[in-house]
């Protein structure tokens, strides 16, 4: 991604950000109306045809990726209509790459964002033009068709710490009753109403790291020294140690794939059980709530 946001950006009612220009109420790019934002994607459906009778048997649909349209008119005085132009050009310009940035919308009073590209824009010069009367339409589209809050959410487990015995005999008081296994699970919610796929990076020193989470998990057949971190990115679908080198191929056949390790909606309890772990071992849990 080109950018990165982990807190709302402040925007108001009727507000749209995208490419460092704000464009919606209080601005000179009025929005008139706001398409597929709120609209559910179209469907590729999992349906089977019945070979032998009417129907078919039932299977999952996916969202195709959200096509969001904007339709405003630039309000500008006579001697600004270039220059608003030219802002406005700039922030929907054709990306030299594949990244994708955020398009962060306040429709109705909450800020959700899309990671999406730029694929049409239409400025219109008609008579009003010259006195600074331009309608313009943008449409973007987001690959990922979920919208996600701006606030990065995350959370860090300790791994489990073993119990430790008390009650020495011959006993003194006061009796030392010993302490009790601590740490090892957390709970994380997701708000929105589908799956998120969280970043998880696990910090050393540990061995043969396991994490579990609403039936699934996943387990990596390594050993973290101390200061040493495996980053799994579960959209990207990656597992780098250090954020660099792919460790991919130590995932342990009894791990689900990578990008099928989600955050259901709702609260799940995560669970980080290493084979070992060392003072210091932990997982960072980081999550958008997500939307579709």
């Amino acid at each position: 991604m080109a950018e990165e946001i982990t807190a709302p950006l402040g925007l108001g009612v009727g507000q749209i950000a995208y490419g460092g220009l704000v464009l919606g109420a209080g601005t000179a790019w009025r929005w008139r109306q706001l398409d597929g934002w709120e609209d559910m994607p179209a469907l590729d459906s999992g349906d089977v045809a019945r070979p032998s009778r009417h129907g078919a048997w039932p299977g999952r649909d996916l969202a195709q990726p959200r096509v969001i349209t904007l339709t405003g008119m630039i309000l500008a005085r006579r001697e600004e209509v270039q220059h608003r132009l030219a802002e406005l050009r700039s922030a929907t310009a054709v990306a030299e790459d594949s990244d994708l940035r955020p398009l962060v919308i306040n429709a109705l009073g909450v800020e959700l964002l899309a990671y999406a590209r730029p694929t049409q824009r239409v400025i219109s010069l008609a008579r009003g033009a010259r006195l600074g009367h331009i309608p313009f339409t943008v449409q973007w589209t987001a690959p990922d068709p979920r919208r996600f809050s701006p606030t990065l959410h995350s959370r860090t487990i300790t791994a489990p710490t073993e119990p430790v015995d008390g009650l020495d005999y011959p006993l003194e008081y006061p009796l030392d009753y010993g302490l009790t296994a601590a740490g090892g699970s957390a709970r994380v919610t997701n708000l929105g109403n589908t799956p998120t796929h969280p970043v998880l990076t696990i910090s050393g020193p540990c061995d043969r790291p396991r994490i579990t989470g609403g039936g699934l998990m996943m387990e990596y057949d390594l050993t973290l020294a101390d200061g040493e971190v495996l980053v799994i990115d579960c959209h990207a679908g990656t597992v780098l140690l250090g954020g660099t080198a792919d460790r991919f191929y130590t995932r342990t056949s009894a791990s689900v794939p990578v990008e099928a390790w989600t955050l259901a909606p709702g609260t799940t309890v995560v669970q980080f059980r290493p084979l070992w772990a060392g003072p210091g071992a932990t997982v960072l849990v980081q999550w958008r709530d997500a939307y579709l």
